[in-house]
């Protein structure tokens, strides 16, 4: 039923001379937009209840102009439209335009006027009003947000960009068209990269995306050449991820791509500076190897004749003195000839570890005796040494390099003299489970709190002065920690000022199975009636070894070339008891020689002798069948002990 209002307002429509068809008004009246039916003066002669909660309950519509309830452009003649509504029949305008509440306040609307026929056949404009502000004002703010959207991508020093599947720009930033060629983002779309970079790149390009919109895979930091429009080559870090829809359907590409020229220059830069340390490095080592050589053979030749004129002289003859001190300083300096070649090996990475089964009690009692015999020398008879070895022979059997752990106890053993002037010294090792922990202890000096943090950097001295009391480089200790870090283990001190000094090192313990081939212990049987070829390039090195050897009647064959070599063994089947090989002769080369070697007389001992226990060329000598190998300067004692074991 119609209310009284309704009521009142179709007597205002018929009183206006404009009569509706009762249907027609019940129909209007319940529609959930605003309708508004308006004279052919533009005069509002009727409103539904929607178009009068629309513009305010209180607002008296009937008899307003159509101007006054809307903002309306100047382009719009409103009389004209009008007529030409009414005169048309069944013309239809749509128009958005802002509804006015109030003098100051207005909403968006979408207004369609149409021509209508009353119940007597009159012609007025119908006006339908729908509320969009909410709608408007959404369409407001997606358009910010995309404006926002659009400002934060273009701000980003990257290149921003989405594709469809066929590789066609739906979405692009600055930055990726400035990298086009083009002023505007706007002139890529739809369009991709073939028409702008050259075909072979363009195509990698499309095989990426098409391999990520295939495989749904993202491709992350992956690094491509781009050639700019003016053709300068640049590199970018580019990372595509596939785009979905709603549903999760891959519809194309997401990328995101960061310029990293300055970076790839710098990576080449950095390349080539570290191919020429490594070079340097290189050079260096082969300086070193080649000093060491060239230092150690006259050494050999100094040391090695001193101490056979030694032992031929009598006893009381007053030129021990002087070959004592020939021999005191010949290895001082092969001391520090040493400590410089190691330092430098392990600062370049190229000091090796050679490991074997030795008996670490008969290392640690060659040095209680090496040592004894020092400080008989040296006449420290206030000094006392002391050595550890609580496991036996065969539990003391163990697999590492025997001549790096001597080298390291006895850099600790020449600290613990130098600074020791009385008292106690003592050293071994204790087995801690896994591990084995060597010491050397002292009655010493001891070091004060401040200098144990610096103990072991190189150069560093208590005293550094040029008038300190104690000698040495500072490398001892420095080399020592280098040696033990290399062996696996860790390095440290203990010390009190005045009461003493305990130096320690612990390394992985490894045991191992002695067997009788294995035996350390050298024959005690005599080596007349022995053959050995010796090879030696350098005549004062080879005159040494034979009469070292002579004098343990071992019948000496020199080998001056491959030649003669290989015709010495041939020549004397299964008469050959040892091959004594300097590694450095010029014919020798290698592995190579070795396996030859082998392949005439397999049973052949081969002991090498070599510059320094690191040198690169023995281990490939010792997998290729070498025996054992002795250092330059020779010792005596240790050669023929090493000859006998190994013809044993």
């Amino acid at each position: 039923m119609p209310s009284k209002k309704d009521s009142e307002d179709l007597k205002d429509v018929q009183s206006n001379n404009v009569s509706l068809n009762p249907t027609v008004s019940e129909l209007l009246d319940v529609v959930s937009i605003g309708m508004v039916i308006l004279s052919s003066e533009a005069v509002v002669v009727y409103a539904n209840p929607h178009a009068r909660n629309l513009f305010g309950i209180n607002k008296n519509l009937i008899g307003s102009m159509f101007e006054d309830l809307f903002l309306i452009e100047p382009l719009i003649d409103v009389k004209k439209l009008f007529k030409t509504i009414v005169s048309g029949g069944s013309f239809q305008k749509q128009q958005m335009l802002r509804i006015k509440l109030d003098e100051d306040v207005s909403i968006w609307g979408i207004v369609s006027l149409s021509s209508l026929k009353t119940f007597s056949s009159e012609e007025v404009v119908l006006c339908q009003i729908k509320n969009i502000s909410e709608l408007k004002e959404f369409e407001e703010t997606i358009t910010r947000q995309s404006h926002l959207l659009l400002e934060l991508i273009n701000s980003l020093p990257n290149n921003i960009f989405i594709k469809d599947k066929e590789g066609k720009f739906l979405l692009a930033n600055v930055w990726v068209s400035r990298l086009m060629g083009v002023e505007n983002p706007q002139e890529l779309l739809g369009k991709t990269d073939f028409d702008f970079h050259p075909k072979k790149l363009a195509h990698k390009y499309y095989q990426d995306e098409q391999e990520v919109i295939n495989t749904g895979k993202a491709k992350i930091n992956i690094i491509e050449q781009v050639v700019d429009s003016h053709n300068n080559r640049t590199w970018y870090s580019t990372s595509k991820l596939p785009l979905k829809n709603n549903h999760g359907e891959i519809v194309g590409i997401m990328g995101i791509g960061r310029d990293i020229t300055k970076w790839v220059k710098e990576q080449k830069t950095l390349r080539k500076a570290k191919y020429m340390a490594e070079r340097a490095d290189q050079l260096k080592s082969a300086f070193l190897a080649n000093l060491s050589h060239e230092i150690r053979t006259p050494l050999n030749g100094i040391l090695g004749f001193s101490q056979f004129l030694k032992q031929s002289l009598p006893q009381k003859d007053k030129n021990h003195k002087y070959i004592d001190f020939i021999l005191s300083n010949g290895k001082h300096l092969l001391h520090l000839i040493s400590d410089i070649i190691d330092i430098s090996k392990i600062d370049s990475g190229q000091l090796n570890i050679y490991k074997k089964n030795f008996v670490l009690n008969e290392l640690m009692s060659q040095l209680e005796y090496s040592y004894k015999e020092i400080i008989k020398q040296k006449d420290l008879n206030n000094i006392q040494l002391f050595l550890e070895t609580p496991l036996n022979d065969k539990k003391s059997t163990i697999f590492s390099d025997d001549l790096r752990i001597k080298q390291i106890l006895t850099n600790l053993l020449n600290n613990a003299l130098k600074f020791t002037q009385g008292g106690t010294i003592h050293f071994g090792y204790r087995l801690e489970g896994k591990f084995i922990r060597f010491f050397v202890k002292d009655t010493g000096i001891g070091i004060l709190p401040d200098n144990i943090k610096s103990i072991f950097k190189r150069f560093h001295q208590v005293d550094s002065s040029l008038t300190r009391k104690y000698e040495g480089t500072g490398l001892g200790l420095s080399i020592s920690k280098g040696l033990v870090e290399l062996l696996g283990g860790t390095i440290g001190v203990m010390s009190e000022v005045n009461k003493g000094s305990e130096f320690y090192f612990i390394i992985p313990y490894k045991k191992v199975k002695l067997t009788t081939k294995e035996s350390p212990v050298p024959s005690e049987k005599s080596l007349s009636d022995k053959h050995l070829i010796v090879v030696h390039d350098n005549n004062q090195s080879y005159d040494l070894l034979e009469i070292i050897l002579f004098q343990n009647n071992v019948e000496v064959m020199r080998a001056r070339n491959q030649n003669s070599f290989f015709e010495l063994i041939l020549s004397h089947p299964k008469k050959i008891d040892l091959i004594l090989l300097n590694i450095y002769a010029q014919w020798f080369d290698g592995c190579a020689s070795i396996q030859k070697i082998k392949s005439i007389d397999v049973r052949v001992p081969i002991l090498l002798i070599v510059d320094a226990a690191d040198d690169t060329k023995i281990e490939e000598c010792m997998a290729a069948g070498a025996n054992d190998y002795i250092v330059e300067p020779i010792n005596h004692d240790l050669l023929i002990a090493k000859i006998k074991k190994l013809i044993q």
